[in-house]
């Protein structure tokens, strides 16, 4: 939600091919419009909003071996896409939250070292614009999950510790910076 307004960004069509879509729905107006798409369609993709901007993370072009790196930043004022500083590990099915002024990624599916989820935590400054590695997940890795922050920390809840539907876990663990 940027300015009261809730923008649905990217997925995957019936057809089961990814989208760039970008939809805005106005709860004032109750209605829907069009916003520039996103650069490069894809799906199991992270949203944070930071600094009056939606920052769209990793994702996938299509099948779980088609992780992205990418770090698209939306600017609602001007409607339109700019590239951030890529993420360092191209990853998908990851859970995102912005603590203090810092984008922190967790987590995501599969890594290229097997068929296994990735357990490191990454995180993007907004002031130096630039990555960094964090701590490991103490539970180890996940997928399809979710992470919300409250105050100055960040709780990360249940997902998948494999990659694929399997393997689910009701975990909930808190993240604070270092």
């Amino acid at each position: 939600v940027v300015d009261g307004k809730i923008h649905a960004i990217g997925g995957r069509g019936p057809d089961l091919k990814t989208l760039n879509f970008h939809q805005v729905f106005d709860p004032a107006t109750n209605q829907w419009s069009i916003a520039a798409p996103l650069p490069v369609a894809r799906d199991h993709l992270a949203v944070v909003v930071a600094e009056g901007r939606i920052h769209v993370i990793g994702g996938r072009t299509d099948q779980y071996t088609q992780n992205t790196a990418y770090h698209d930043i939306y600017d609602p004022k001007s409607n339109t896409w700019g590239a951030g500083a890529a993420m360092p590990t191209p990853r998908s099915s990851t859970a995102a939250s912005l603590l203090g002024q810092e984008i922190v990624v967790f987590g995501g599916e599969c890594n290229a070292q097997g068929y296994k989820t990735y357990d490191v935590a990454q995180g993007f400054d907004l002031k130096t614009k630039s990555w960094r590695e964090l701590q490991s997940a103490p539970t180890g890795g996940r997928h399809g999950f979710g992470a919300a922050t409250v105050n100055d920390t960040i709780y990360v809840v249940g997902g998948l510790k494999s990659c694929g539907g399997e393997d689910a876990t009701s975990e909930t663990w808190a993240f604070r910076l270092p």
